[in-house]
């Protein structure tokens, strides 16, 4: 660190860390605003799409000054367009927002999903019809759980800082409740449509927690693969970007990869969709298989297909 540097944070984060800790440890050596410059800049990735720039998504800026403000506004102003904040809490807040948003909206959209499965209606059906109101209304899809590095985790960056101000968040601590039920809830569906004693093989379709992408982190897959793997289902897998199995902190298992083919999809007792990827071969699938959990909605409901 020197004099006349520019810091700009972009992870995500709860408001004050850049004013409480990253700012107080600046200017223990430099005068912020005038002989150094500090601000933050939520990141706006969106995994398996075409990048910030291809699509020129605003980028929020704000610093610790008007003149850290100015600076951070004319590097990004360069690149994409941008949007001023008040404040670096306002900024660290904007981004927190955008994701507990998804997280909650998520969650309701599961809990409908097994609210329309126990009173026998297609929660895609409802989705469609009701993406015909042309406002206040934004589609959200049922799936098997929320994964990645942001949905899952962003929400409790804040709810850690409203505890220690004795704040309350019931809204993210219910939709946290609510995915936390979908794994179990799930492997009880299909336990329940199987109905057989002996031994169960199944094979899992996706292990990365969105479509089209590599990344497992905090993938929902493994949380419903580890629930059929307590009640000793022999479960195997087939994602197409990743022939290798991706060892995980949380769980202690190991599949093994199996490739889309009549032969070997003849072997299982069922099928379950955890990730949509688009390069899988879904006609292979539909006509081989012997039944097919679908988590995702991908394929049309049928008497061999089951929505989850």
């Amino acid at each position: 660190m020197k004099q006349d540097q520019i810091l700009i944070l972009e992870s995500t984060t709860y408001p004050g860390t850049t004013r409480e800790l990253i700012a107080k440890k600046i200017s223990k050596k430099f005068d912020i605003g005038k002989n150094y410059y500090l601000g933050y800049s939520p990141e706006r990735e969106n995994p398996g799409e075409n990048s910030i720039l291809s699509n020129n998504i605003i980028k929020i800026c704000s610093g610790y000054t008007k003149n850290c403000l100015e600076l951070v506004s004319i590097i990004y102003k360069k690149i994409l367009p941008i949007k001023k904040v008040s404040s670096l809490e306002v900024a660290e807040m904007t981004k927190l927002h955008e994701n507990i948003f998804r997280t909650v909206n998520i969650s309701y959209v599961n809990e409908m999903k097994m609210i329309c499965d126990a009173l026998n209606i297609n929660i895609q059906e409802v989705i469609i019809a009701a993406k015909t109101k042309p406002f206040g209304f934004k589609a959200f899809y049922p799936g098997p759980g929320i994964g990645g590095h942001c949905i899952p985790v962003d929400p409790f960056y804040l709810t850690w800082i409203c505890d220690k101000k004795n704040i309350k968040t019931q809204f993210i601590k219910l939709s946290a409740n609510i995915n936390d039920k979908l794994a179990y809830w799930i492997v009880k569906k299909i336990r329940k449509k199987l109905k057989k004693n002996k031994k169960i093989k199944g094979l899992a379709i996706g292990l990365s927690y969105k479509k089209n992408i590599e990344d497992t982190r905090e993938s929902p897959s493994f949380n419903i693969i580890n629930e059929m793997l307590k009640i000793n289902y022999k479960i195997d897998y087939h994602d197409p970007f990743h022939k290798k199995f991706p060892k995980q902190k949380k769980f202690n298992f190991e599949l093994k990869y199996v490739d889309i083919n009549k032969r070997n999809l003849e072997k299982y007792d069922f099928i379950i969709i955890l990730t949509d990827h688009t390069n899988v071969n879904y006609k292979i699938l539909s006509k081989y298989s012997k039944i097919i959990f679908d988590t995702r909605g991908c394929l049309k409901k049928s008497k061999k297909v089951i929505n989850v």
